[in-house]
Protein backbone atom coordinates (compact mmCIF):
# COMPACT_ATOMS: atom_id res chain seq x y z
CA UNK A 1 0.00 0.00 0.00
CA UNK A 2 1.62 3.23 -1.15
CA UNK A 3 0.38 6.25 0.83
CA UNK A 4 1.05 9.71 -0.55
CA UNK A 5 0.30 11.95 2.45
CA UNK A 6 2.45 14.86 1.23
CA UNK A 7 0.10 16.22 -1.46
CA UNK A 8 -2.91 15.75 0.81
CA UNK A 9 -1.15 17.57 3.64
CA UNK A 10 -0.33 20.41 1.26
CA UNK A 11 -4.01 20.69 0.31
CA UNK A 12 -5.07 20.63 3.96
CA UNK A 13 -2.68 23.26 5.32
CA UNK A 14 -3.86 26.24 3.22
CA UNK A 15 -7.11 26.87 5.13
CA UNK A 16 -5.51 27.07 8.59
CA UNK A 17 -2.66 29.15 7.13
CA UNK A 18 -5.09 31.75 5.75
CA UNK A 19 -6.98 31.83 9.06
CA UNK A 20 -3.71 32.21 10.99
CA UNK A 21 -2.65 35.17 8.83
CA UNK A 22 -6.08 36.77 9.13
CA UNK A 23 -5.89 36.78 12.92
CA UNK A 24 -2.24 37.88 12.99
CA UNK A 25 -2.94 40.90 10.79
CA UNK A 26 -6.37 42.19 11.90
CA UNK A 27 -5.96 45.67 10.37
CA UNK A 28 -6.06 44.04 6.94
CA UNK A 29 -8.45 41.11 7.35
CA UNK A 30 -10.81 42.61 9.96
CA UNK A 31 -11.01 46.09 8.44
CA UNK A 32 -14.59 45.54 7.25
CA UNK A 33 -17.17 42.81 7.36
CA UNK A 34 -16.80 42.34 3.59
CA UNK A 35 -13.08 41.59 4.05
CA UNK A 36 -13.98 39.02 6.69
CA UNK A 37 -16.51 37.34 4.37
CA UNK A 38 -13.98 37.22 1.52
CA UNK A 39 -11.38 35.74 3.87
CA UNK A 40 -13.88 33.14 5.08
CA UNK A 41 -14.71 32.29 1.45
CA UNK A 42 -10.99 31.77 0.76
CA UNK A 43 -10.64 29.51 3.80
CA UNK A 44 -13.80 27.59 2.90
CA UNK A 45 -12.67 27.17 -0.72
CA UNK A 46 -9.32 25.71 0.28
CA UNK A 47 -10.98 23.41 2.81
CA UNK A 48 -13.52 22.15 0.27
CA UNK A 49 -10.59 21.48 -2.06
CA UNK A 50 -8.90 19.55 0.78
CA UNK A 51 -12.00 17.37 1.20
CA UNK A 52 -11.85 16.10 -2.39
CA UNK A 53 -11.45 12.33 -2.78
CA UNK A 54 -7.98 10.99 -2.12
CA UNK A 55 -6.20 7.68 -2.41
CA UNK A 56 -5.50 6.98 1.27
CA UNK A 57 -6.87 3.61 2.30
CA UNK A 58 -6.02 3.74 6.02
CA UNK A 59 -9.25 4.51 7.91
CA UNK A 60 -7.59 6.52 10.69
CA UNK A 61 -5.64 8.75 8.32
CA UNK A 62 -8.66 9.20 6.08
CA UNK A 63 -10.77 10.14 9.10
CA UNK A 64 -8.13 12.66 10.22
CA UNK A 65 -7.98 14.33 6.81
CA UNK A 66 -11.78 14.51 6.75
CA UNK A 67 -12.25 15.76 10.30
CA UNK A 68 -9.50 18.41 10.35
CA UNK A 69 -10.85 20.50 7.44
CA UNK A 70 -14.40 20.24 8.76
CA UNK A 71 -13.34 21.41 12.21
CA UNK A 72 -11.24 24.21 10.72
CA UNK A 73 -14.25 25.40 8.74
CA UNK A 74 -16.32 25.65 11.94
CA UNK A 75 -13.56 27.48 13.80
CA UNK A 76 -13.05 29.83 10.83
CA UNK A 77 -16.76 30.67 10.76
CA UNK A 78 -16.71 31.56 14.44
CA UNK A 79 -13.46 33.53 14.35
CA UNK A 80 -14.09 35.36 11.06
CA UNK A 81 -17.85 35.87 10.88
CA UNK A 82 -19.00 36.04 14.48
CA UNK A 83 -16.03 37.35 16.47
CA UNK A 84 -13.12 39.71 16.33
CA UNK A 85 -10.36 37.74 18.11
CA UNK A 86 -7.95 40.64 18.73
CA UNK A 87 -10.72 42.47 20.55
CA UNK A 88 -12.84 39.63 21.95
CA UNK A 89 -10.31 37.03 23.07
CA UNK A 90 -7.43 36.75 25.47
CA UNK A 91 -5.16 33.85 26.20
CA UNK A 92 -4.11 32.61 29.57
CA UNK A 93 -0.42 32.64 30.33
CA UNK A 94 1.80 32.14 33.33
CA UNK A 95 3.35 35.26 34.77
CA UNK A 96 6.50 34.64 36.76
CA UNK A 97 7.52 37.04 39.47
CA UNK A 98 9.69 37.08 42.58
CA UNK A 99 7.28 36.16 45.36
CA UNK A 100 7.58 35.22 48.99
CA UNK A 101 7.76 31.46 48.46
CA UNK A 102 10.45 28.98 47.61
CA UNK A 103 11.62 28.89 44.04
CA UNK A 104 9.49 26.65 41.90
CA UNK A 105 6.54 26.71 44.27
CA UNK A 106 3.01 27.66 43.28
CA UNK A 107 3.38 31.06 44.95
CA UNK A 108 6.10 32.05 42.46
CA UNK A 109 3.75 32.15 39.52
CA UNK A 110 0.29 33.35 38.76
CA UNK A 111 -1.85 33.28 35.68
CA UNK A 112 -3.06 36.28 33.77
CA UNK A 113 -5.11 36.99 30.67
CA UNK A 114 -2.93 38.28 27.85
CA UNK A 115 -4.70 40.57 25.36
CA UNK A 116 -3.77 40.72 21.69
CA UNK A 117 -0.07 41.71 21.67
CA UNK A 118 1.43 44.48 19.55
CA UNK A 119 4.80 42.77 19.13
CA UNK A 120 4.73 40.58 16.00
CA UNK A 121 6.63 37.60 17.43
CA UNK A 122 4.33 37.43 20.49
CA UNK A 123 1.32 37.86 18.20
CA UNK A 124 2.28 34.71 16.26
CA UNK A 125 2.36 32.66 19.47
CA UNK A 126 -0.87 34.26 20.69
CA UNK A 127 -2.64 33.35 17.43
CA UNK A 128 -1.23 29.84 17.38
CA UNK A 129 -2.42 29.31 20.95
CA UNK A 130 -5.87 30.61 20.01
CA UNK A 131 -6.18 28.22 17.06
CA UNK A 132 -4.79 25.13 18.77
CA UNK A 133 -5.64 25.45 22.44
CA UNK A 134 -9.21 26.29 23.41
CA UNK A 135 -8.70 26.33 27.18
CA UNK A 136 -7.49 29.91 27.15
CA UNK A 137 -10.35 31.69 25.45
CA UNK A 138 -11.77 34.51 27.52
CA UNK A 139 -14.86 35.40 25.55
CA UNK A 140 -15.97 38.19 27.90
CA UNK A 141 -13.31 40.85 27.74
CA UNK A 142 -15.40 43.95 27.26
CA UNK A 143 -17.19 45.83 30.00
CA UNK A 144 -20.66 45.25 28.60
CA UNK A 145 -20.34 41.45 29.13
CA UNK A 146 -21.38 40.66 25.58
CA UNK A 147 -19.86 37.73 23.82
CA UNK A 148 -18.91 37.49 20.18
CA UNK A 149 -21.46 39.20 17.98
CA UNK A 150 -21.62 40.24 14.38
CA UNK A 151 -20.69 43.85 13.88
Amino acid sequence: MDIEVGPLLQRTIWGPAILFNAICFPKVFYSSYAARVVTFAAVAGTLVFALQPHDIETPSTSYLFGFAPSWTLIVAAVLLLLCNPPRDFRRIRRKDYQGHGKEGSASDSQYEWEPFPNQLSRRFWWTLDLLINFRGWDGVTRNDNTRCQMQ
